[in-house]
């Protein structure tokens, strides 16, 4: 295991200003963040760097073949309404 190499302090201020940023950001966000149980965790399906290259490179070819997407795959927040990432935020 490497040792810390960095040696130079953050300053008080820069530390306090950063953690107004951080608990005001947490402010905005708290009323869209759901708190899970432990077993609502275990149970979420879950995509490791293997999977998430495979997703990207399906929604890619979905991109660029649509005629070769069925057309029952949901349109609403999918490949079709985004360019830039298969990965899309819950509506609200």
């Amino acid at each position: 295991m490497k040792n810390n190499q960095h040696t130079q302090a953050i300053p008080s201020t820069v530390l306090t200003q950063a953690k107004a940023k951080v608990a005001e950001a947490m402010a905005l966000l708290t009323s869209y963040v759901l708190a899970l149980t432990p077993e609502e965790r275990r149970m979420l399906p879950k995509m490791g760097e293997k999977t998430i290259g495979f997703v990207e490179k399906a929604f890619d070819f979905a991109r660029q073949n649509a005629a070769l997407v069925p057309p029952l795959a949901p349109e609403t927040g999918s490949w079709r309404s985004s360019p830039n990432s298969p990965v899309q935020a819950v509506p609200a």
